[in-house]
């Protein structure tokens, strides 16, 4: 059947006519105007729950009050992790605290230090994580000045052995390179062709003393004849033993013996049986150790502490329980340039030897006693450009502040500036605080 053969359903309206609908047009399907009405309800419902869920976050915006904020809660190791009511943070379990308003710009008060910001922490929560404070005071502290040092042979102490004639060395009678000695101790014996006309210069004139009838006394101002040899033999470096023998046995000395003038240890100068030597020439050297030197390197921003006369002390790794003691002897009056170190001179004494020269320790000089602020050391701060503290204020309030240290002592540090006697400070803990107050600046500071 075509579409114009197809018949129109008749509907009575008023006045008697019959509504046809269009070609191809159909009645809509029962219900459809319902669904439509609560398609467009839903719609709406859901935009009110849209606006009611975007309105907490444009209250702070809009210059509401901080209630809400205050009532936020956060992990101060997590930042992440908020909650709208007090607990435990989820991931470390530590205990949330309020979120306090941020400002918009975080300046540190005076003193205080850049990056840093003050937090409060309630009394049993410092308890609770071992936090412990301690009041800054006035203390006599005594620093002492660590350096490293080494032990070297008082100069003042070393004797060179020369001899002052040509001869050949008949005997040596020091063994080995080094050896201890003993003052009068003989060393080797020479035989020297030019003092055998001295020595019989000096025979004559004692046989001429001994003669009969010589005996009167020289006249005034004069040498005696047996006196000038002896001086010539004694300035020539003829030992008073050996001119005792001569004078005794009445002839000359085939070797002279060299004898060494001081107890110590004597250190041959590639001496051997033998050999010839000249005028001038070094047979041995002796160094008495009873007395040592330390040289200890002073930085060159410490040289205005350090003066001669101040104690010292030095320890050694080869003795650990033994402290030997002494005094700054000596400053010297140029720097080392290649250490940049000021070198001072510390003598000790070394009466059992235990000191060896080459030897190294570490050397405390003592800078003397003085009254200042001081507080422990475990309560400063120090990153290496910049030292600060925590001061303690009401109500758990721990704020940052920047101090200038001085000496350390006992373990305790002067401060020189920032802090006054009296003020508390941390002193344990430092290192949950520091990270609490670096939070809590970066909070305050975000955009």
């Amino acid at each position: 059947m075509s579409a114009a053969e197809r018949k129109v359903p008749e509907d009575p309206v008023p006045g008697g006519t019959v509504a046809v609908l269009p070609q191809g047009a159909e009645d809509p399907p029962p219900g459809v105007k319902t669904m439509a009405i609560v398609r467009w309800a839903l719609i709406g419902l859901m935009g009110i729950a849209a606006a009611a869920a975007w309105l907490p976050a444009v209250r702070p915006a809009s210059g509401a009050t901080g209630k809400h904020a205050e009532a936020l809660f956060h992990c101060p190791m997590h930042p992440s992790v908020v909650r709208d009511q007090a607990g435990d943070c989820p991931i470390c379990g530590m205990r949330l605290v309020a979120v306090e308003p941020r400002r918009s710009v975080a300046t540190p008060a005076t003193g205080g230090v850049p990056g840093l910001a003050a937090v409060s922490i309630e009394p049993e929560r410092l308890q609770l994580i071992g936090i412990r404070t301690a009041q800054a005071s006035r203390r006599r502290l005594a620093p002492e000045l660590r350096t490293a040092g080494f032990v070297a042979a008082d100069e003042d102490r070393l004797a060179s052995i020369t001899v002052r004639y040509s001869g050949y060395v008949k005997d040596v009678r020091v063994k080995g390179t080094v050896a201890r000695v003993k003052k009068g101790q003989v060393l080797a014996t020479v035989y020297s062709p030019e003092l055998i006309t001295p020595q019989l210069s000096f025979v004559n004139g004692v046989r001429w003393r001994k003669a009969p009838g010589v005996g009167a006394p020289a006249p005034s101002g004069s040498v005696p004849l047996a006196d000038d040899p002896r001086r010539r033999l004694l300035l020539l470096g003829v030992s008073e033993q050996d001119l005792a023998d001569i004078e005794r046995r009445l002839e000359p000395l085939q070797e002279l013996k060299i004898r060494s003038p001081i107890d110590g240890w004597a250190v041959a100068s590639a001496l051997r049986q033998g050999s010839y030597v000249e005028p001038g020439a070094e047979l041995f050297q002796i160094a008495d150790l009873s007395k040592v030197w330390v040289i200890a390197d002073v930085l060159e921003r410490d040289m205005g502490r350090v003066r001669v006369g101040q104690h010292a002390r030095l320890t050694i790794a080869a003795y650990p329980d033994r402290v030997f003691r002494g005094e700054v002897e000596f400053l010297y009056p140029a720097l080392n340039p290649a250490t940049r170190t000021l070198q001072a001179r510390i003598e000790l004494a070394n009466p059992d030897l235990l000191l060896r020269p080459g030897m190294y320790g570490d050397a405390f000089i003592e800078l003397g006693a003085s009254d200042a602020v001081a507080v422990p050391e475990d309560a400063v701060v120090d990153t290496g450009g910049t030292q600060y503290v925590f001061v303690a204020g009401s109500a758990g309030q721990l704020a940052p502040r920047r101090v200038a240290v001085g000496s350390r002592a006992e373990g305790w540090v002067e401060i020189v500036s920032g802090l006054t006697a009296g003020e508390t400070v941390v002193t344990t803990g430092n290192f949950l605080v520091d990270s609490e107050s670096r939070l809590r600046a970066a909070l305050e500071n975000r955009p």
